[in-house]
This record gives C-alpha cells, sequence and structure tokens, in this order.
C-alpha cells in the first residue's frame, strides 16, 4: 500500500514537472512567435536586404546630385527626366519607410523591435528626411 502511494506521488511530481517544462515551453514559443512576427517585417541593419536598399540610395543621391543642377538651368524638363524623378522621389520616400523598419544597435545590443525603432528614428532622421522630400512633391 505505501509502495503504491510513492509510485503515485512519484508519477504525479514526474508529471507537474512535465508540465511546468511544457508550460515555459509554450511561453517561450509565444515570444518567439511575437518576436518573429517583428523580426519578419524589420530589416537587419549589416543584412542584404539593407545592403542593396543603401547602394540604391546612393545611386538615387548621385543622380540627384548630377541633375539638380542642370534643371535649375535648363528651361523645360524632358519627359525621361520628369519619369525618372518621380521614380527616384517613390523610392526616397519609400526610404522613410524602410528607415522605419531597419533595426539599429543600442549599447552593442541589436534592437529589432518596431516601436523601439520608430522612437530611435522619429527624433534622429524622420524630420530631416520628411524637409528632403516634401518638396520634391510639391
Amino acid at each position: 500500500n505505501q509502495y503504491d502511494l510513492d509510485s503515485a506521488m512519484h508519477e504525479l511530481e514526474r508529471r507537474q514537472r512535465a508540465e511546468q517544462r511544457f508550460s515555459i515551453s509554450r511561453d517561450k514559443l509565444t515570444q518567439t512567435k511575437v518576436l518573429c512576427r517583428d523580426a519578419c517585417l524589420v530589416m537587419h541593419p549589416e543584412g542584404n536586404k539593407r545592403l542593396t536598399w543603401e547602394l540604391l540610395s546612393i545611386l538615387m543621391l548621385l543622380y540627384d546630385c548630377a541633375v539638380t543642377p542642370l534643371l535649375l538651368v535648363v528651361d523645360s524638363e524632358p519627359v525621361s527626366i520628369v519619369i525618372i524623378g518621380v521614380v527616384v522621389n517613390v523610392l526616397w520616400t519609400i526610404d522613410i519607410l524602410a528607415s522605419f523598419s531597419t533595426g539599429f544597435y543600442h549599447d552593442n545590443q541589436l534592437i529589432m523591435d518596431i516601436p523601439r525603432i520608430a522612437r530611435n528614428y522619429l527624433p534622429r532622421w524622420f524630420g530631416f528626411d520628411l524637409a528632403v522630400i516634401i518638396p520634391d512633391w510639391i
């Protein structure tokens, strides 16, 4: 009788430990899903997607630096320059959205959380980026 009670208690403790491990695993899985949801939307600041975007930005900047002074001296813009200008403006506008979805480092820790990225980007570069793109759309 004592053996059955000891055996039952041992089995109960084993099941409680297993349930606790499962509960911890389930909590970690939920946290991972939340992190993955944000991480899937966020570009790594040193990742290939961001590097490609930065290279495209350099090309757009070179275009702006070369064409803008020329447009100041010509009377009318060719249709091709107008179309390229609109494409570049769209890409600069998308760049603002890309900045809201690019992780950053803070104290050597990679931050990939969208609200923290926004809190980091808004006071630093958002105003400048907006001030640069708005006149192009007007």
